[in-house]
């Protein structure tokens, strides 16, 4: 027992102590257009691969050299420099590139609280180029604070300080980082916001995002108006789930149908009422048929070409409730 004891022993003094890597390395592609790059970074995450696409001004590209075809550039940010090294074009290029962390970015954010940040979770702060300011606005405005993983997650979902800012600014403050980070990626920013208050669309911060996932959009919304609905947001949503828009109800007024209520709009939509129908039913000698009467007919199976050849064989215009009786009765 006391050999295993002195072996374990050891062992553990002599394991070397394991430390978060404070450096990232992958691939890249890039485009040069005049004055801006479009610069595409792919890092090796172990399970897969992570890509940042992202466009700016060739002067933030440090150390710019091409010998040839070979191309090396410095990208500096707070929390750290990607070296660049490839081939390539004036216009493209391609090649490896090598992720340093800076050791006081990564210092200050541990005096905040921000623990254990690898080397993947600095190359990733270093993408979205935020600063130790960027990082302690955020923890004082984000209710119940952030840890590392919330902090990183925020960013890679879009849910940065301008975004964080934005929403604030609307009035939706004292936010939680899912909350946060579940409008960003439902597409919801403070532009969407305002753009839907300026429709007199005053909503709470989940129903701007239910209004976002049913594509109640200003230009819908503006669309709907130049019509004469104001309906309120509810009627607006069910009105675009049933597909409902300003084409759909410019085709029924032209058709010759008169005006009508959004509901009966979206009951004829619903049950299959189109323009040409409701337009050669007008046709055919029913001058006054209304909503409801296309209705009936298009769920009774009554087609227009039916329609005409009972009429023809009655040798004048039936009602609308003669052609459901005979269409149900199963005639012709």
């Amino acid at each position: 027992m006391r050999k295993l004891a002195t072996l374990l022993t050891a062992v553990v003094l002599v394991a070397p102590v394991r430390l978060p890597a404070q450096s990232a390395e992958g691939s890249w592609n890039a485009e040069f257009r005049s004055s801006r790059v479009h610069l595409n970074i792919r890092m090796d995450t172990g399970p897969g691969f992570s890509n940042y696409g992202r466009t700016f001004p060739i002067d933030d590209l440090s150390a710019l050299q091409r010998n040839g075809r070979n191309v090396t550039f410095e990208l500096r940010r707070p929390a750290g420099v990607l070296r660049f090294e490839g081939v390539g074009s004036e216009s493209r290029a391609s090649g490896m590139y090598e992720f340093t962390a800076d050791p006081a970015f990564k210092r200050s954010l541990e005096s905040m609280g921000f623990s254990r940040l690898s080397g993947e979770d600095l190359f990733k702060l270093a993408m979205h180029s935020v600063s130790v300011e960027d990082v302690r606005y955020l923890q004082r405005n984000v209710r119940d604070g952030l840890n590392s993983r919330e902090l990183v997650r925020m960013l890679d979902h879009g849910a940065d300080v301008e975004f964080v800012r934005g929403i604030y600014a609307a009035g939706f403050t004292s936010l939680s980082s899912e909350e946060l980070t579940r409008t960003r990626d439902h597409g919801v920013d403070a532009d969407f916001i305002q753009e839907l208050r300026a429709q007199d669309i005053k909503l709470t911060l989940d129903e701007y995002v239910r209004a976002k996932d049913h594509g109640v959009s200003p230009k819908y919304i503006r669309a709907m108006r130049d019509l004469g609905f104001r309906n309120d947001f509810e009627q607006l949503v069910r009105a675009k789930d049933h597909g409902v828009g300003p084409e759909f109800i410019r085709e029924m007024t032209q058709a010759g149908l008169p005006e009508l209520t959004l509901s009966h709009y979206i009951q004829l939509h619903d049950h299959g009422v189109s323009a040409d129908f409701a337009q050669s039913m007008i046709e055919m000698g029913y001058k006054d048929i209304d909503a409801d009467d296309l209705r009936r007919l298009r769920d009774h199976g009554v087609s227009v070409g039916w329609a005409r050849r009972a009429n023809k064989d009655a040798g004048r215009q039936l009602s609308v409730d003669e052609l459901i009786r005979r269409r149900s009765r199963g005639d012709y």
